[in-house]
Formats: C-alpha cells, sequence, structure tokens
C-alpha cells in the first residue's frame, strides 16, 4: 500500500479547500488541508495556497471527483440566457 500523502488540489483560500476534503471525505476518501491560516500569518509574502492533500492509491479518483465538484459549481454560476424575465 502506498502511503505517500499527494497534493491533489490547491485553492486561494480555506473555505474552498474544506468543502473539497468534505466531498472526498463524503465519497469514502480521506483528506487533508495543509497550509490553512497562512494568508493571516504572512499577507505580505504573496498568496500562500491551500492544498488538499491524499493517500497517492487515492489520487487519481480524488482529483476526477474535485474536477466535477468544479465543472457542477462553474455551471450553478453561469447565469440564465433564455430572455425571460423572472
Amino acid at each position: 500500500m502506498d502511503d505517500k500523502l499527494i497534493t491533489i488540489a490547491e485553492f486561494q483560500n480555506d473555505i474552498e479547500a474544506q468543502m473539497a476534503r468534505m466531498t472526498l471525505e463524503s465519497n469514502g476518501i480521506k483528506a487533508v488541508v495543509v497550509g490553512e491560516g497562512l494568508l493571516w500569518i504572512s499577507p505580505k509574502a504573496g498568496i500562500p495556497k491551500v492544498e488538499v492533500k491524499v493517500l497517492a492509491c487515492d489520487a487519481e479518483k480524488s482529483k476526477q471527483i474535485i474536477n466535477a465538484q468544479e465543472q457542477q459549481s462553474k455551471n450553478q454560476k453561469q447565469p440564465e440566457l433564455d430572455g425571460s424575465d423572472g
């Protein structure tokens, strides 16, 4: 069993990273968030990335789940262009 942790996603903030972690865990994949709170510690050091890591054996499935979640979020944010007024 490969127990090495692999970064499968990077986010600009803790909230997005925690949402990804929760999505993975709801799909049976244990995940950890690394880098939480760094923006508050050192805001002038650039934009730190908050990483979501999983075991190497779960990396491919995790990436698929995160990609599907991101695609779903993008689809929900797009305005309807059907021309109706309400």
